[in-house]
């Protein structure tokens, strides 16, 4: 989450500061208590606390909006423009397997993905599925390492 708070920082020509945690739970403790002003996190971990009241979330990082939160904009619709955070997961292979076994497990999770009971599973935990060929998941990463360096080398964050 440091990340989508520098990448904001960037965008909206601000200074906020990195606190480090250990984990969002922490990260919330702090901001419930007072010591911090602002956290990047999870929607489904901090959805709870929203509907109690207990915090006011300002933005979503996505692209669009997440139907929990439908009055909550997207970042870029608050006025950051061009503000974007989506993390992703994947499924990956050891280095050799096959092509057309890549490609049959592929097709059968774009059609899983189809099934509106998994798109709901989905959505709940503030999800969108993307069924990509591996050319595009490459790319997707390719694309993102080479966003990270250049905002890395901005900030001034090395490698420990």
């Amino acid at each position: 989450m440091h990340f989508a708070a520098e990448i904001f920082n960037d965008k909206a020509g601000t200074r906020l500061t990195h606190v480090p945690y250990k984990g969002v739970g922490q990260a919330i403790t702090d901001l419930l208590g007072g010591r911090i002003d602002t956290v990047f996190g999870p929607p489904t971990v901090l959805l709870p606390y929203v509907k109690a009241g207990k915090l006011k979330a300002l933005g979503i990082t996505a692209l669009n909006r997440w139907s929990d939160l439908p009055d909550v904009p997207t970042i870029d619709e608050a006025g950051v423009k061009g503000y974007v955070f989506v993390p992703w997961y994947g499924i990956w292979f050891p280095a050799g397997t096959p092509e057309s076994y890549v490609t049959r497990i592929r097709n059968e999770v774009a059609k899983a993905l189809e099934d509106p009971e998994v798109k709901r599973g989905f959505a709940e935990q503030g999800f969108v599925p993307v069924s990509s060929t591996s050319a595009e998941f490459r790319k997707t990463i390719a694309d993102e390492i080479e966003a990270n360096k250049r905002l890395a080398a901005k900030i001034g964050l090395t490698p420990e």
